[in-house]
This record gives structure tokens, sequence and C-alpha cells, in this order.
């Protein structure tokens, strides 16, 4: 669903949803080092501002504040993933490591296909096992119920995909 900072939304003047946080590949606001939210606090129901008169900072379902939500602190490499995410939309390239990506949608590939495999892959247990021991996250399988698409994992795993994979 639709992600948001909660931090950002309480201290614009009028609350405004950022495009960045649309793309899968960005779990982590950089400006407050949060993991961003794709739920109320309150009710849980996903963030639908188009069925609420109430602008932005408050639920569609229940009318709670979404800038009051509390928010954990970003995992140093989810948030170095979204930063480097970020750097690839800003510039159109990217350098990793040696590799330079001249073209940053084949970059996005290559992430998308890095935490597919990560997320579910014949042996991705055993690689989220290895990957744990330095990031320092669950290993836990990702609930992927059929639809085998990364993209459908909630903020919270997203951003666990995102520690693992960096």
């Amino acid at each position: 669903g639709q992600r948001y900072c909660p931090h950002c939304l309480g201290s614009d003047a009028r609350p405004y949803l950022r495009r960045r946080w649309r793309i899968a590949a960005i779990s982590a606001c950089l400006r407050h080092q949060v993991v961003l939210l794709d739920q109320c606090p309150d009710c849980a129901s996903s963030l639908m501002p188009h069925r609420t008169a109430l602008g932005l900072a408050r639920c569609w379902r229940c009318e709670a504040k979404l800038a009051l939500a509390p928010a954990s602190p970003a995992h140093p490499g989810a948030l170095a993933y979204s930063r480097l995410a970020n750097a690839a939309l800003d510039q159109g390239w990217v350098s990793l490591e040696s590799h330079t990506f001249h073209y940053s949608p084949l970059f996005f590939v290559m992430l998308r296909q890095l935490t597919r495999v990560i997320a579910s892959g014949g042996r991705s247990q055993r690689l989220r096992d290895q990957l744990r021991q330095e990031a320092e996250v669950s290993s836990q399988p990702f609930d992927l119920s059929g639809r085998n698409a990364i993209e459908f994992l909630d903020a919270a795993e997203t951003h666990r995909l995102h520690a693992l994979a960096w």
C-alpha cells in the first residue's frame, strides 16, 4: 500500500505524499531515518487519502492522526539501501562498489531480482540465515502467499528484506 513517514506528515504545513514513498526499493525516510509505515496505527487500515475529506494527516477510517504514529528507527542496512535507491532516482545512474549502472532502471531490475532471490528462491532460507548474521534481523520466511511479488509485502517486511539485502 501507500507508505508514509509520520514525522514528514507532522512537519508539513500542508501534508502531502512523496512520490518516492511509492517505490518498492525505498522503505525508510532518509530525512528522519525511520521505517516508512503503510497502515493506521490505531485501526490498521491502509492509507487511502482518496476516501476522506480530512486530508492526509488523518486516517480515512478512524480519523486517527497519522503524524502521531510511532515510527521505528530504520535499520542501517535498509537505510543505506533506500539511500542508494534515492541516489539512482536523483542522478539517473548509480555506482555500487566497482560497478556503475549508467541506466538506473537496470539497477532497479537488479535490486528487484536480488530481493526476489532472498525472499522466495529455492534455497532462500539458507541464504536468509547467512545474511541474518550480518544484518541482525529475523530470517523468517516472507509471506508472499502465492503472489510471488515482493511489491505486495507490507512496509515492515519490505524494510526487513532491504536490511537483509544490504
